[in-house]
């Protein structure tokens, strides 16, 4: 019965695995800004992952194959490109449509990042971009969206940046 179930599961991840496929040909090309989701957040997903299927020798044949569908299930979502599109926000499986967004606030998240957070009302969705990009990015988001709040140390950048090319 046990082979069973993780047989089934199995061809259901492998299957989810072509659904990536067709996500890397099909979306990525729609993605304008790229952007990735936070490290610590994906990091404490394959944390739990590798200690709840472990690949060890006490288990069966067929366990290892699940549990080997599973970590290639995982690590083949780093080929999905997320980031803005012309559809909206894109997020590993699903997009957030422009019409839904409430609000967009735009924050220093590290040293050369920034994050970009979406509020849909009852949920937050959030990217984070690299500081290159953070003039793209509000030209992206303000052809979509109007309602974006700037952090101030943001926008001292930007003016920082824009007296240092009046200077060149």
């Amino acid at each position: 019965m046990i082979y069973y179930l993780n047989f089934t599961v199995s061809i259901l991840i492998i299957l989810a695995c072509f659904y990536i496929i067709y996500l890397v040909f099909k979306r990525n090309k729609k993605i304008i800004v790229k952007g990735h989701d936070d490290i610590f957040t994906i990091a404490l997903i394959m944390f739990f992952v590798i200690i709840i299927f472990p690949i060890t020798q006490t288990i069966t044949l067929m366990e290892i194959v699940r549990n080997i569908c599973i970590y290639t299930f995982l690590f083949s979502t780093f080929a999905i490109k997320r980031g803005i599109s012309e559809k909206g926000f894109e997020k590993v499986f699903f997009t957030v449509p422009w019409s839904t967004i409430e609000e967009i606030e735009v924050s220093i998240c590290q040293t050369a990042k920034f994050q970009v957070v979406c509020n849909t009302g009852n949920f937050h969705f959030k990217l984070i971009f690299n500081n290159i990009q953070l003039k793209r990015v509000l030209w992206e988001l303000d052809k979509y969206h109007k309602n974006i709040k700037i952090e101030k140390a943001l926008q001292d950048l930007l003016i920082k940046e824009g007296k240092q090319r009046q200077t060149l």
